[in-house]
C-alpha cells in the first residue's frame, strides 16, 4: 500500500508535470506567437523607417533645389527692383528735360513772334523806302529833264 500510495502519488506528479508541461507548451506557443507578431511589426516598421528615410533625403534634395531657386529668384528680384529704379530716374530726367524743352519752345515761339513781327516792321520800312526811292527817282528825272531844258535854253540863248 505503501508502495501503491507512491505509484499514486508518482501518478499524481506526473499527471501534475504533464499539466504543467502543457501550459508551458501552450504559453511557448502563445510566446511564439507573440514573438512572430512583434517580428513581422519590427520589419514593417523598418520597412517604414526605410520608406521614411528615403522620403526625408528626397526632402533634403529638393530643400537644397528650392533654396537655390530662392536664391536664384531673389537675385531677379533684386535686379528687377535696381532696373525699377533706373527707369523711374529715367523717367524723372525725361519728364525735366520735357518741362526744360517745352519752356525752350514756349521762349522760341515767342522769338520766333517777335522776329515775325520786326520782319513785318521791316518789310513795312522797305516798301516805304521804295515808294520813296521811286519818289525820288521821278524827282531826279524830272529835276534831270529842267536841267536839260535849261541846259537847252542857255545854250540857244548864248548863240
Amino acid at each position: 500500500s505503501s508502495s501503491e500510495k507512491n505509484v499514486l502519488s508518482l501518478i499524481e506528479e506526473k499527471s501534475a508535470i504533464d499539466s504543467e508541461k502543457s501550459t508551458i507548451e501552450a504559453e511557448k506557443a502563445d510566446y511564439e506567437s507573440q514573438n512572430k507578431a512583434l517580428c513581422h511589426q519590427k520589419d514593417s516598421l523598418e520597412a517604414s523607417m526605410a520608406e521614411m528615410q528615403s522620403q526625408i533625403f528626397t526632402l533634403v534634395d529638393e530643400k537644397a533645389s528650392v533654396e537655390a531657386d530662392f536664391q536664384s529668384l531673389t537675385r531677379d528680384k533684386n535686379k528687377l527692383e535696381s532696373l525699377n529704379s533706373d527707369l523711374y530716374d529715367q523717367l524723372a530726367t525725361f519728364k525735366e528735360n520735357f518741362s526744360l524743352s517745352e519752356a525752350n519752345f514756349k521762349t522760341l515761339a515767342a522769338e520766333k513772334s517777335t522776329i515775325e513781327s520786326n520782319n513785318e516792321a521791316l518789310c513795312h520800312q522797305v516798301a516805304s523806302l521804295e515808294s520813296s526811292k521811286n519818289n525820288l527817282q521821278c524827282q531826279v528825272q524830272a529835276l534831270s529833264e529842267e536841267k536839260a531844258s535849261a541846259e537847252a535854253n542857255a545854250s540857244a540863248l548864248t548863240e
